[in-house]
């Protein structure tokens, strides 16, 4: 495996001399156990930015711990010990990770169909009459026509349009994880053993440039630039993240210029999950909580009758 393009040496360079029809072969597991370290010791090469001219608004952002997935779903594995069973994103020429333009596009889409959620948004980006803004036809004007309102036109110059955010980190920017999920026959649930699954992550700390060419909104009173509108899709991407498995700490960004808001980031996913953040912080507030108890009881004044501690 001696490429220079990820791509070529991920989904091609990575399966020569594969025993295929032995999957579980042991010369196979240390195969691709080679590999799996040769990835994660890659270089890569930033890729290069579209012009201003085509994409005008921009900004970076940087992944965080534990990382992002992006493209699992793209084939990769026949069944070996050890291998890399997901996919990743690779750019075909350059060999450079990237985030696909539909993938930015769908994400912020999602985030409209909380409209209260871009409501709070546009307030605090201190836009002028926020609180009259019909969130449905700013969300049409972005996106285009709904399958629930077909019907509407937008001509192609007033359309806003979304490039591929692309990795401008130098350096080692892969890394390995493993996934474990159970049997999903809840008969056998309780008996299924794991089945960790060895995949392919972005690391943490690389950076990411998000391109676009957006057009300003004007409807009465209700004006979005597109200098505002950038602004509003960062949130956006701050707050939920993007990639797969967000709901664990996967795809969560950070921008290195400015600090990030107060708010906790909703998880609109699943309003019902709390964040990976949220948990961690959770249970070191209860571990200082059970301290202060076990000292509080351990220096409690002990009555003479049975000796025993008062409990508070």
């Amino acid at each position: 495996m001696n490429s220079k393009n990820l791509h070529y040496l991920y989904y091609v360079e990575y399966f020569t001399d594969i025993e295929f029809t032995d999957p579980k072969k042991t010369k196979n597991a240390e195969k691709l156990s080679e590999r799996n370290e040769e990835l994660c010791r890659f270089y890569n090469r930033a890729m290069p930015l579209l012009h201003e001219t085509i994409a005008p608004q921009r900004f970076s952002l940087t992944t965080v711990y534990p990382g992002l997935l992006v493209g699992t779903g793209a084939l990769h594995g026949f069944g070996a010990e050890g291998e890399a069973a997901l996919g990743l994103t690779f750019d075909y020429v350059t060999g450079g990770v990237y985030i696909p333009s539909s993938s930015v596009k769908g994400k912020l889409r999602s985030a409209f169909t909380h409209p209260e959620y871009i409501r709070m948004l546009l307030l605090n980006l201190k836009i002028e009459n926020a609180e009259t803004f019909e969130i449905v036809d700013l969300e049409t004007s972005i996106f285009g026509p709904s399958l629930k309102d077909p019907t509407t036109v937008i001509a192609p110059s007033a359309r806003d349009c979304f490039f591929d955010a692309v990795c401008t980190s130098n350096g080692k920017v892969l890394g390995m994880d493993n996934l474990t999920p159970h049997r999903q026959n809840p008969e056998l649930l309780e008996l299924a053993a794991p089945n960790p699954l060895t995949m392919l992550k972005i690391r943490p700390d690389v950076e990411f440039c998000f391109q676009f060419r957006l057009t300003d909104y004007q409807k009465g009173a209700c004006i979005l630039t597109a200098e505002q509108k950038k602004e509003l899709f960062m949130r956006i991407l701050m707050d939920l993240g993007i990639g797969a498995k967000t709901n664990v700490g996967y795809g969560i960004l950070k921008s290195r210029v400015r600090k990030r808001q107060k708010y906790s980031r909703p998880n609109l996913r699943n309003p019902w999950k709390e964040s990976a953040v949220a948990v961690v912080e959770k249970r070191e507030l209860i571990a200082k909580q059970m301290n202060t108890i076990h000292i509080v009881m351990c220096a409690a004044p002990r009555r003479e009758k049975d000796n025993e501690p008062f409990y508070f």
